[in-house]
């Protein structure tokens, strides 16, 4: 069963899951509204996280402008430090990843 199932997961709990190793996906449906972070399983396959989307969307096909995107964890790091918040910053500060 995928993990994802299309939760959007709040930046401490994607710093938390970059930790223990999971990977961490972009959705970005360009509405200004739908711009989430999902974690999944290392292994899972980027077609059973596009299903969950798709589910939670209620839509068959996949929109043209929609993006999803696997972040390494560089970027996962460099994209929740760029939300500017000091709680994340410190908690990204406090830890030692491996980039």
């Amino acid at each position: 069963m995928p993990l994802s199932h299309f939760k959007s997961h709040p930046p401490l709990q994607v710093l938390a899951a970059i930790r223990v190793g999971k990977s961490i996906w972009y959705f970005d449906a360009k509405n200004g509204r739908d711009n989430d972070y999902l974690i999944a399983y290392p292994d899972e396959p980027k077609e059973d996280i596009v299903q969950d989307i798709l589910l939670h969307h209620d839509r068959d096909t996949w929109p043209e402008e929609w993006e999803l995107t696997l972040l390494s964890t560089e970027d996962a790091i460099a994209s929740l430090y760029s939300i500017g918040d000091p709680r994340i910053d410190a908690a990204i500060d406090s830890e030692d990843f491996d980039t």
